[in-house]
């Protein structure tokens, strides 16, 4: 399963005819304050393409948000460089290979937009969780249960909003 899944990759290298620039290199977002590394980066003509290689059971929206929106966006703040696309390309445990290639700015465009919803929420969540908040339990009369002060839910997990 392995032989086939490296002849696969072999062809689909050749095929894409794409020209090295560098790979495994650390970027960083300052803007966003995140850092990761990219497998490898090539141009295709004019295009300049960011590949990613997963070994996973398949291709998944978190992939294109991590190559298409956080990595893309660090290689512009970092080394200034504009990705014009992404190919994200999948060695299967089961001897599968396949990729996915994304040209589209508004696609792309996308992937940035819904990693940068993501880090809000990474935030919201690490800023709300660490709050303690005073808790004290008294009878609520309104509510079939008590109340705790401090929380909009009673303990029998009913709302009394």
């Amino acid at each position: 399963k392995i032989r086939l899944c490296i002849k696969e990759f072999n062809k689909w290298d050749i095929a894409s005819h794409y020209e090295y620039i560098d790979a495994e290199q650390t970027i960083a977002s300052v803007e966003y304050q995140y850092a990761g590394k990219y497998d490898r980066l090539v141009n295709h003509g004019s295009k300049i393409i960011l590949i990613d290689f997963k070994t996973s059971s398949g291709i998944f929206a978190e992939h294109k948000i991590q190559v298409g929106g956080a990595y893309r966006q660090a290689l512009a703040e970092w080394r200034d460089i504009k990705i014009d696309g992404i190919d994200l390309v999948r060695f299967g445990k089961d001897g599968s290979f396949e990729h996915l290639l994304i040209t589209k700015k508004s696609e792309l465009d996308d992937h940035l937009g819904q990693f940068i919803r993501n880090l809000q929420t990474a935030k919201y969540r690490e800023t709300y969780e660490a709050r303690k908040y005073p808790v004290r339990v008294k009878a609520d009369p309104k509510v079939d249960g008590t109340q705790t002060e401090g929380s909009d839910k009673p303990e029998n997990g009913t709302s009394s909003v």
